[in-house]
């Protein structure tokens, strides 16, 4: 059975009952007060008696104040833009890319002048930053380090004035129940949402599409710099949980290159695993509402033995 975890109805309770984006029914299956809550989607009878749709009305309303509170307590606490830019370039001047780093990196396909570039940095238990302020993301003022002292790679993205607005890093070392490699530096949003990347470095005129690439750092990097065409990236390929940092992007690339086209690069094997295509389909009609024109690109990725973009 489907299962979907979300950030976004984290005040939900267990059993409560939602209504989806898609006009599906969802009910709360576990819960993290004020972290995250898993849903299953609710196919059985909904009582419309009296009080029970009296008290299914009463925890929407609960849930949506919840939610506004947490919400404008969170962008309180958000760095601004050039804030977040300034103080991660702080950062960077005192880091640097252990050569193990840089030759994953250029395994990936990436040159050493676009490594400098982007400013990838290696990040590893014991190092000490300074110059942060409490509030940025992902950083532990007690310890004064940032991704939870893991080794990793960070990996920083630019917002549509090239500027830096977000990072992640990547996990160089899993432990085996672990999934992902990609961790968010915490409280890394812009207005409430996880941002958007914009890589658009090297200009290209005659562009006649935008690329959207899961991911924000490596990924739509290197694809940008293959390609040489401008790339929108979201991590795990969630643009439409961003509704507001994706419009602002795509209505900046969409009038600099004068085009309407968005082109999608699914990763090899996507289009077999059901998780992945009902993720594809809603943002697909996100896209829709957008009235985007919309195309997938095609190699015939379909299993995970095909090349990656």
């Amino acid at each position: 059975a489907e299962s979907v975890l979300c950030h976004g109805e984290r005040s939900a309770r267990f059993r409560d009952i939602i209504d989806g984006f898609d006009g599906r029914k969802w009910f709360c299956k576990r819960a993290d007060v004020d972290q995250w809550a898993i849903f299953g989607e609710y196919k059985g009878p909904l009582s419309n008696s009296p009080e029970d749709v009296h008290r299914r009305i009463e925890e929407s309303a609960r849930r949506k104040k919840e939610q506004d509170r947490k919400k404008t307590e969170e962008i309180a606490r958000e760095l601004s833009p050039e804030d977040f830019d300034r103080e991660l370039e702080v950062a960077q001047h005192q880091l640097s890319l252990n050569e193990g780093d840089r030759l994953h990196l250029k395994g990936r396909g990436f040159s050493d002048p676009q490594i400098d570039e982007i400013g990838f940095r290696s990040l590893d238990r014991g190092q000490k930053i300074s110059g942060l302020s409490e509030n940025f993301p992902g950083y532990h003022p007690q310890y004064k380090s940032l991704g939870g002292g893991r080794k990793s790679i960070l990996c920083p993205f630019p917002g549509i004035d090239g500027k830096w607005i977000g990072a992640q890093y990547r996990l160089q070392d899993l432990a085996p129940d672990e999934k992902g490699r990609y961790r968010w530096l915490s409280g890394n949003k812009i207005g409430g949402e996880l941002p958007i990347a914009c890589w658009d470095k090297v200009y290209r005129p005659d562009a006649w599409a935008i690329w959207a690439i899961e991911g924000t750092g490596i990924k739509p990097a290197l694809a940008h710099f293959k390609l040489q065409f401008p790339v929108i990236g979201a991590s795990g390929g969630l643009f439409a949980t961003s509704p507001v940092q994706f419009r602002k992007t795509w209505e900046h690339l969409s009038k600099k290159y004068g085009t309407n086209k968005l082109r999608v690069a699914v990763d090899a094997g996507d289009v077999i695993n059901p998780d992945v295509t009902q993720r594809l389909e809603r943002q697909f009609v996100f896209w829709k509402q957008l009235a985007i024109d919309v195309e997938i690109a095609w190699w015939g990725q379909v299993t995970k033995d095909a090349d990656d973009i």
